[in-house]
């Protein structure tokens, strides 16, 4: 008995991103049957090209889901890092029929274009480094809203991070101590711009 194996889907094409570049964003193409398998799954998410080219091979056939996902990790210069919450802080660009042995040229268009967001955190008006934050931002449906979370740097800045537009909730805590503090300053990034926000934790 032959053994043959699939061989498998093949979608190449470009990600627009309206007035600015995909450098920092990562696409995912997964079947329905993936889409369960989240740990997996978003580790196949693949950096765009900065002029948001892709090629994924060997995609299993069936209907699959397109995803733009933030950076999985970034560090910042001053130092700290932030890392996005792959569950839930995607866009979906669309559906795609895959066919085995077949490949596919197809262009989406990204919705907006992601902007970057700054928050200075200090403690009593002194600048608060290695503290946890958690940037926030809820969205229409049913699914979990988006979500960044990191440590604040020496300086207490965390940032410049890659954020998709819109308002941002920031909450700060100290695993040290226990305690947690929710900002009441809400940061809106805009598309394609740059947001900085100061928080003090008092």
């Amino acid at each position: 008995v032959a053994l043959v194996l699939p061989a498998g889907a093949s979608v190449s094409g470009h990600v627009t991103v309206p007035g600015g570049s995909a450098a920092g964003l990562r696409l995912w193409i997964g079947t329905q049957s993936e889409d369960y398998a989240w740990f997996e799954a978003c580790e196949r998410a693949r950096p765009l090209a900065d002029d948001g080219a892709f090629q994924f091979t060997d995609l299993a056939a069936g209907s699959a889901k397109v995803r733009v996902f933030l950076p999985a990790d970034e560090s910042f210069a001053g130092g700290g890092f932030v890392r996005s919450n792959s569950f839930s802080t995607w866009l979906e660009l669309g559906t795609l029929e895959l066919v085995d042995g077949a490949s596919l040229v197809q262009d989406y268009a990204l919705p907006t274009t992601p902007g970057r967001l700054t928050v200075d955190v200090t403690l009593n008006g002194a600048p608060a480094a290695g503290l946890a934050f958690l940037a926030e931002q809820d969205i229409a449906g049913d699914r979990q809203g988006f979500e960044l979370e990191g440590e604040s740097g020496p300086d207490g800045v965390c940032g410049p991070m890659l954020a998709f537009a819109g308002p941002w909730s920031v909450l700060i805590r100290s695993q040290e101590a226990g305690w947690l503090f929710v900002s009441d300053v809400t940061a809106l990034v805009t598309a394609g711009g740059t947001t900085r926000i100061a928080v003090d934790v008092t």
